[in-house]
């Protein structure tokens, strides 16, 4: 049908959403590194903390008894990034991360510049009002582009590109098409690269930001405005924890 049938308002002659819309759901620049280590910017808008954390070891203090089964119905806004709200974040893979860095040092032809041409176009759409300068020429001069909501979805490109670098690097390494000093000097930069990203993250876990969400101030009062303290705690605890088990992941990968 014509392109009014699909608007809002049926009244607007306007052809497509307006850029506000369609930006709603921007990816934040760190944010990317979700993709690496999900609980980056702290999961899902409504997540579940452990029995352990310190959110759980504050509400024992408060006389809550069973604090297992608790915990388990109590949902918490454990995201704090620039986004309205997340079911949860896009993960790639640690793994999948760091053979696709890999793959950038070892894969042969042409096939590692359009996938790495795909990677870094499809994150950098995701960023839309974060990034305005690619997104409002995509918004104004790329066709259809304006229809399209909620561009951190740009990302399932990411999930395929990724994933397909990383395989062609494992089929390199399996046909031989290098000498193994070749293969371990590119592993080393790799583990280098990625491990040590990761490392960074694990030892200073601050430089992510602040761990305070946008709605912490006026969502936490009264009986739970402990909050504001212990999800900042256990933010920081979700993202040290993750970075620590995608460096195991790469490890293993690197040592296999």
């Amino acid at each position: 049908g014509e392109s009014n049938d699909l608007t809002i308002d049926n009244d607007s002659s306007q052809d497509g959403l307006n850029a506000s819309y369609i930006t709603a759901w921007s990816y934040g620049i760190d944010e990317t590194m979700t993709l690496l280590i999900p609980n980056f910017k702290g999961g899902a808008s409504g997540g579940v903390l452990g029995k352990n954390s310190h959110t759980a070891q504050k509400l024992q203090t408060l006389g809550v008894a069973d604090i297992e089964s608790f915990m388990q119905e109590f949902k918490l806004p454990l995201y704090w990034g620039t986004q309205p709200f997340t079911s949860g974040p896009v993960y790639v893979g640690a793994v999948a991360c760091f053979l696709f860095v890999l793959g950038l040092f070892i894969v042969k032809g042409r096939y590692k510049w359009w996938l790495l041409a795909v990677t870094l176009v499809s994150i950098v759409l995701s960023w839309g009002e974060n990034f305005p300068l690619v997104t409002n020429f995509f918004i104004e001069y790329v066709p259809m582009y304006n229809k399209f909501r909620t561009v951190s979805m740009t990302l399932v490109m990411a999930g395929i590109s990724i994933p397909l670098l990383a395989l062609l690097a494992v089929k390199t390494i399996l046909t031989e098409e290098y000498s193994k000093e070749k293969i371990l000097q590119a592993l080393t930069y790799s583990f280098t690269i990625v491990g040590g990203i990761l490392f960074v993250f694990i030892a200073f876990p601050s430089l992510a930001g602040n761990f305070i969400g946008a709605t912490d101030a006026h969502q936490f009062t009264g009986q739970y405005e402990f909050l504001k303290e212990t999800l900042i705690l256990d933010r920081r605890a979700m993202l040290r924890s993750d970075a620590f088990r995608s460096l195991v992941f790469v490890f293993l990968t690197a040592l296999l």
